[in-house]
């Protein structure tokens, strides 16, 4: 491993996160609070080296229903953060953005530097943050934006709200529940697992320079929803049981990402495999029953 010691931040209690149960080191320290607070922030931020701030509103939906709550755990918070790093004298910052800021692109696969068309609240805030970000790299504070697309994974609770695609499927096939599919089932998603997500925090971390920049994070490779649900079906030895409701408000029909901008400036390749990161999803889901 790297060596890093880690500060986690969040508002949540570390009773309520049982993922960070096995952080039990010297290399790991949790503290309890809301970084939207100015306060919470500067003392997350004092002595730490860098920043990787991952904490949004993450759900479209509720973004739509309090688009102001949406701001302030996103947008505002991400400020709080780059000023504190700027008065404790970190040096670098790491933005955890989203695909959600292109919208329903024109062209795929999706280039960062196409016109940016947010369809939510959610991703209007994560483009507000990508500026913060951009602004405070000029001030000091040397940052970048991942934009991530349909992150999938182990240690994903199917209980929680903000739960993605793969592990809300996967949940319901293994208790033979039925799936539901906002659509026609034929929108698109560049699904990237987590240990993607992870190789990339750490290569931006150590790049030898940023500048601000926005990239996507992803595979560059498409697949859809129906397609997503035939092969979970597959893994899980399962047929699923499929309803199909209208889409939703802020739903984007097609995502595909151009990844050659993460290759040039990170060193990123996306490495895992897509059927054989379902498999981990499963095999964990089934363990975690």
């Amino acid at each position: 491993m790297r060596g890093y010691r880690v500060r986690g931040a969040d508002r949540i209690a570390l009773k309520d996160a049982p993922n960070l149960a096995t952080l039990k080191d010297k290399q790991f320290e949790f503290a309890q609070g809301d970084a939207s607070d100015p306060a919470v922030a500067r003392k997350a931020a004092t002595g730490a080296a860098a920043i990787l701030h991952h904490a949004a509103m993450a759900s479209v939906p509720q973004s739509i229903a309090d688009p102001a709550a949406a701001h302030r755990d996103t947008a505002t918070t991400t400020l709080h953060l780059l000023a504190a790093a700027r008065e404790t004298g970190v040096k670098r910052f790491v933005l955890a953005s989203s695909a959600a800021v292109y919208g329903d692109a024109l062209k795929l696969p999706v280039r960062e530097d196409i016109q940016l068309a947010p369809k939510s609240p959610y991703a209007a805030a994560k483009i507000a943050s990508e500026a913060y970000v951009s602004a405070f790299s000029r001030l000091g504070v040397e940052g970048i934006s991942l934009r991530y697309f349909n992150v999938f994974g182990p240690r994903q609770s199917p209980q929680s709200s903000y739960a993605g695609v793969v592990t809300q499927f996967v949940h319901r096939i293994l208790k033979g529940e039925e799936l539901v599919i906002f659509g026609d089932g034929e929108q698109t998603r560049d699904f990237i697992d987590v240990a993607d997500v992870v190789r990339a925090n750490l290569l931006a971390l150590e790049a030898p320079s940023l500048g601000g920049a926005a990239v996507n994070i992803a595979t560059g490779k498409a697949i859809s929803i129906a397609e997503l649900v035939e092969v979970l079906g597959e893994i899980c030895g399962k047929q699923p049981k499929v309803s199909k409701k209208p889409a939703r408000a802020g739903d984007i029909k097609a995502s595909c990402a151009d990844v050659s901008l993460a290759k040039r400036l990170l060193g990123f390749v996306p490495g895992a495999d897509l059927k054989a990161g379902l498999r981990r999803a499963v095999e964990w889901l089934r363990s975690a029953k």
